[in-house]
This record gives C-alpha cells, structure tokens and sequence, in this order.
C-alpha cells in the first residue's frame, strides 16, 4: 500500500494485530523515535514529537505529522498535484520526470529491496516441473539489462542489474555477482531445454515436453503497478524468440500478498521485491524447512519452495558465524550455489523514491537513501508557504 502526506506530513503505519486492535489507539502508547503516535485508524494516523526524546537535535520541528494511505502511485502522485498531500514515498514508476512538474520535485536514493522474478516450484497450476534446466533457460533468455532500463530508467540513469540471489550490493561486499553469467543466450536456451527433451517442431513456435505442454508459463504481480506491468509486456516480447511463452494474470496487492503468496497460490512466476538487511542472513528465504505448507500452518518464508539441503545448511551456517571474513566466505559460496539452482531471478534494487511540494516543505530529500525511506528525518521538516 502506498502512503501520501497530508496537511503535516507522514510515513509508513503498520497494522497492528486484531488482538490489540481495540487497544491500539487509547491504551497503548507507541513510539517512533523522536514521534509519538497519537492516533491511528483505518484513514490516517497522527504522529506528534516526543519532547522527551534522548536526541534533542532530533526532537521534531513539526507540530504533527498526519499520514493518510493511498492504494497505488497514481492516487499519490494525484494527491500531491491536487495539494491533498504535501510529500509521498511512491515506488519508482515509469514517466515520473514527466509527471513531477511543477511544485513537485524529487529525490532518489540507494533503495533496500530488491526486485525480481520469483519461481515458485510448488505451483498448484503448473503445467510441468519447473526443473533447474528451465529456470536456467529463463534467465538465459531475458536481457536483464533492458528489463532495468525499462523498469528504472525514467528515474534513475544507468539503471544496474542486480547479480546475486539475496543480496543487496549497497551493504558491503556480500554481492559476488555471480548471476552475471546469465546473459541472453539463445543457444544456451536451446542446449538447457533440448537436453531435457524439449523440442521446438515451429522454429518460431514453443518449445513442447514430451508430454505435449507447450512451455508457457502462468505469472503475476500486482495489478495496476505499471512499472511492472511494463516488464511483463517487455519480457513476453523479449522471450517469444526464444521459445517462452506467458500467461499474465495479475492480482490487486491485498489479494497476491495476502491470499496467494504465503500459501504458494500462485505463479509459477511472480515479479515483486523482497527486503534486505545490511546483516548477510537470507535463512527466511532458503530455509528447507521453511517451504509453506499445510503441515506447517503456511508458517515459512520460503515463497519459491526451493528444497535444496545444501542451501538451507549453508544460510544457517552463515547466521552462526561470527568472523566477518569467514562469513564472507561462506556467503560467496552460498551466492554460487544459487546461481547455479536458479531459484529466482534477480533483475535490480529498487531506489527510494522521494516526492514533495518544495513550495509548502522544507528540508525534505536530505536522507533519502535510510532503510526507513524519505520520511526518516522529518524531524528537520517544516511547512512553509502557510
């Protein structure tokens, strides 16, 4: 869910859970740092200082900061031309140079999640398994540098394509590249495929199994968000010479993030962003443990349902290191085995983008590139033009 400013200024709110929910606004005091929450529900939520906060050169200049959700970019980027809102965090969308105009201006910075195509082997409507021959068939026959340039290219110059599987390149050396490999390849396609027993009876057709399935792939993401429905359109293009085909259907946010992820209802593909951590650990993601299933209450974080013992053992180990160079090691290790398995297709970091009227806000676009987005230090924000 996107979130806009309004009248104050704003960021992110998280739900509680519904056991606090009665409790949430009158009971339990929260706060943010130098904010305290004064009240929340489902429209908006107050923030005001904490004039007892340990770091008084951070106790805010504001009175109150009021943030209001909104469901996607569109509705955000409306809200700050129409002077709903004062300031937004909206993820990075195709045009945005042309549509912040005016008294809008901009501020992009070192994002924290990374997004990719994401394979999920436990597929209920699979039409054949997706074997490390096919998923390394795929990622040999994207041009990942294109889908970046696509994807970010009307935001940031020289969009970089991500080259590891877990890894932000931003926080330290634990990126090794190794997905770097994978560059369109049609002869590499054929060789993975064909050593299957994939054929391809038009050579401007499909590839067919021996079991009669053309090799189509079911894949979503979130309706409306035109940055990545614009990579869906680029990569079907991209892919039909290759023998790879598409079937896009895609989902509102609540029903793909909700509904579908954490019980592995979808795909086999899905395009969206993960989050990472400046600490190496990507135990949630390649646990084999942590495959969601109905044994384990869909309690796991493994969306790709990606079984492999080596992988599993070697994040834990990784988590139970505490000598950086060793750890390193092991990462870089790590990073090579997934390379090799494919699990899921790394395409690039998204930035953070930052978007305010600079006629009503000042200070703004200071410290964009915060794991906590824009909005971290509004604390040195004012309202002015009032």
């Amino acid at each position: 869910m996107a979130d806009v400013v309004q009248h104050r200024l704003a960021r992110a709110r998280t739900r509680p859970r519904d056991r606090h929910a009665e409790k949430w606004n009158d009971e339990i005091t929260i706060s943010g740092g130098p904010w305290i929450q004064h009240s929340w529900s489902s429209e908006q939520q107050i923030l005001v200082p904490n004039h007892d906060y340990w770091d008084t050169d951070r106790i805010p200049l504001l009175d109150e900061v009021v943030m209001v959700p909104r469901e996607d970019t569109d509705s955000e980027i409306l809200a700050l031309q129409t002077g709903e809102a004062m300031a937004a965090l909206p993820q990075p969308f195709p045009g945005a140079r042309e549509r912040i105009t005016g008294n809008l201006t901009y501020a992009v910075g070192a994002g924290t999640f990374i997004e990719g195509l994401w394979i999920n082997q436990d597929a209920p409507d699979r039409r054949f398994d997706i074997t490390r021959n096919v998923r390394q068939a795929l990622a040999y026959a994207l041009d990942r540098e294109q889908i970046a340039d696509v994807a970010l290219g009307s935001i940031i110059d020289d969009p970089q394509v991500l080259q590891c599987t877990g890894w932000n390149p931003g926080f330290g050396s634990w990126c090794k590249d190794d997905f770097a490999r994978y560059t369109q390849d049609g002869a590499k396609v054929a060789e993975l495929l064909g050593g299957e027993g994939w054929t391809r009876p038009d050579p401007d057709g499909l590839w067919v199994n021996a079991d009669g399935d053309e090799l189509v792939l079911a894949w979503n993401t979130v309706a409306g968000n035109k940055r990545r429905e614009d990579v869906q359109a680029l990569v079907a293009e991209m892919t039909a010479p290759f023998g790879i085909g598409w079937d896009i259907i895609n989902y509102d946010a609540g029903e793909l993030f909700q509904n579908r992820l954490p019980v592995l209802n979808f795909g086999p593909e899905a395009l969206f962003a993960n989050s990472t951590d400046p600490d190496p650990s990507v135990t949630n993601s390649y646990d084999i443990d942590g495959v969601p299933t109905q044994e384990n209450g869909y309690s796991g974080q493994n969306f790709m349902a990606y079984r492999s013992q080596a992988a599993s053992d070697l994040a834990f180990a990784i988590d139970a290191e505490v000598d950086p160079a060793a750890r390193l090691v092991m990462v870089h290790e790590l990073s090579g085995l997934l390379a090799d398995d494919v699990p899921w297709i790394p395409l690039y970091v998204l930035p953070n983008l930052l978007v305010w009227d600079r006629t009503v806000v000042s200070g703004a676009g200071t410290y964009v590139s915060s794991p906590y987005g824009g909005f971290f230090d509004i604390y040195d924000w004012t309202v002015t033009g009032q």
